[in-house]
């Protein structure tokens, strides 16, 4: 947890913990559904806090194509360009002897170790 986020998350379950001790009777002037609605993004905040940020594929992908000027639609094409012509079709292709691609309706998934399981 990085220095600051404690006191960040002290306040997220000091605010969740009021909502829900919120009793019936409480709620009878306020609008229910909207609790609930800040009891779920608070949670959510909650949740994100405690485990701290995760990088997707994606900004990763961004990262190496915008910061780091990596061409990755010639990449693309390289890519497709040494396997499209010898895979056709869903499944398992051994690529290499260490390389297994995955194709999904017509998407190369994903590449593994042949030791892994897909």
């Amino acid at each position: 947890m990085k220095p600051g986020n404690a006191e960040y998350i002290s306040r997220l379950r000091t605010e969740l913990d009021e909502l829900n001790s919120l009793s019936y009777e409480s709620l009878a002037d306020f609008d229910i559904a909207g609790i609930e609605r800040k009891i779920t993004r608070t949670q959510r905040a909650l949740d994100i806090a405690s485990k701290g940020l995760y990088l997707s594929d994606h900004a990763m992908l961004r990262y190496l194509q915008r910061v780091m000027s990596i061409d990755v639609d010639t990449l693309r094409e390289n890519m497709l360009s040494l396997l499209s012509d010898k895979f056709v079709g869903d499944g398992k292709y051994n690529m290499t002897e260490d390389i297994v691609v995955i194709i999904k309706d017509g998407v190369i998934v994903t590449m593994l170790d042949t030791n892994e399981d897909a």
